[in-house]
């Protein structure tokens, strides 16, 4: 998630949210033969409401875009890799 104020350790900054896709998804490429990935799918690709998603406290900032649908780093970083257009 993209939240640090959720107050869960696995919200970071928006900054911080593309870099670690980035990151992952490097590192999921490159090692896709030894590990046997065939693919990756982002968990969800635009933010929610807080009270939509319960208990999960990085959830709602898990999108690539925010909740009115606007581009977020991570988003960036997606179609960067991804080959598409931002």
């Amino acid at each position: 998630g993209s939240n640090p104020k959720s107050g869960n350790d696995l919200s970071k900054t928006p900054e911080e949210q593309a870099s670690l896709l980035s990151e992952s998804f490097r590192t999921l490429y490159d090692s896709r033969e030894e590990w046997g990935v065939d693919g990756v799918i982002w968990y969800t690709w635009h933010d929610t409401e807080e009270s939509s998603v319960g208990a999960c406290g990085w959830c709602a900032s898990a999108g690539l875009v925010d909740a009115d649908r606007d581009s977020k780093p991570s988003w960036l970083a997606f179609t960067d890799l991804t080959g598409g257009t931002p």
